[in-house]
């Protein structure tokens, strides 16, 4: 075979064995595609379900929420009432505003004397449908009654009996509501408002009145001259709350009124009843002791403070 001869014979060879592969390559791409694309299919990345974002968005706005709480206490205490309109605003516009900084809010309105301005804000946590706790209602009776709006307070006040039935247990109004209420009636002579409230808590509100109930109600009457109306409810009551303290205040206010009256030997009785009272050792604080033992919120004097000084 020649130079020339062999040289053909190896591009034929070569092109010959390039033609195959490529025949082949080309069949196995016709038999295999179905094949090669489905378990592409099947190995798709599945989408990121956004769970760790959404618990840190979350995070986040917790303790950015804690902190307008913190800032808005801090506005109240202070009675800022401006600052903390803003603060409000600040977290209404970042999405974190909750109904505990509408609660504060409200109660700096009070605290500030701007009961127009609280009355207000509780009308709109009501058309917004936002939470409202006793504490809330509590907090505007407190407003209305230091202002002297007893009239805005027995309106408030009855809309809150009316839904007793269909409130939950811990949301109804409770024996700091009714004190709140009474101690406006005492600051306002309201006497048969008192006296009709205290009937009630049993039949209506489910729970009893405790020692400032009584005592509140006591002085009332007694100031309208009613000496005999009060000691007759000072006795149904106080001897179960066993309040020493409550048991000498009433009785030191029937003895003024008896006095007023002419009644100088009811007067003497109640002096005598007075004396042997503080003479006997307190039993000590049983307003919060009692409210204790009952697991409700205490109603008392020092459970004023409490709502906003």
């Amino acid at each position: 075979v020649s130079t020339q001869s062999t040289g053909t014979v190896r591009v034929s060879s070569m092109e010959a064995l390039a033609a195959k592969k490529r025949s082949l390559s080309h069949a196995d791409t016709g038999s295999d595609r179905g094949q090669r694309t489905q378990p592409q299919n099947a190995r798709k990345k599945p989408k990121p379900s956004g769970k760790p974002a959404d618990a840190a968005a979350k995070a986040v706005s917790s303790g950015r929420a804690r902190e307008i709480n913190a800032e808005l206490q801090q506005h109240c205490q202070r009675k800022q009432l401006s600052q903390g309109v803003a603060c409000l605003k600040a977290a209404e516009e970042e999405g974190v505003a909750d109904a505990v900084h509408y609660a504060i809010l409200l109660n700096t309105h009070v605290r500030c004397d701007d009961i127009g301005g609280a009355s207000a804000l509780l009308a709109r946590m009501e058309r917004d449908k936002i939470t409202i706790g006793v504490h809330v209602h509590t907090t505007m009776l407190k407003g209305f009654s230091a202002a002297g709006d007893m009239a805005n307070a027995t309106t408030l006040l009855g809309r809150l009996e009316k839904a007793i039935p269909r409130t939950p247990k811990l949301a109804r109004p409770n024996i700091r509501t009714a004190n709140t209420y009474l101690r406006g009636c005492l600051w306002s002579g309201c006497v048969e408002a008192a006296a009709g409230l205290v009937e009630r808590l049993e039949a209506v509100w489910g729970i009893q009145p405790d020692s400032s109930s009584i005592e509140y109600t006591v002085q009332l009457l007694c100031q309208s001259l009613r000496p005999e109306e009060g000691l007759e409810l000072a006795e149904k009551w106080l001897p179960e709350l066993n309040d020493d303290e409550a048991t000498a205040a009433t009785q030191l206010a029937a003895m003024r009124a008896f006095l007023l009256l002419g009644d100088s030997k009811a007067a003497a009785e109640c002096a005598r009843q007075v004396r042997r009272t503080l003479q006997t050792p307190f039993k000590g604080d049983s307003r919060a002791s009692l409210s204790k033992a009952a697991g409700n919120a205490s109603g008392g004097k020092r459970g004023w403070g409490s709502l906003g000084d």
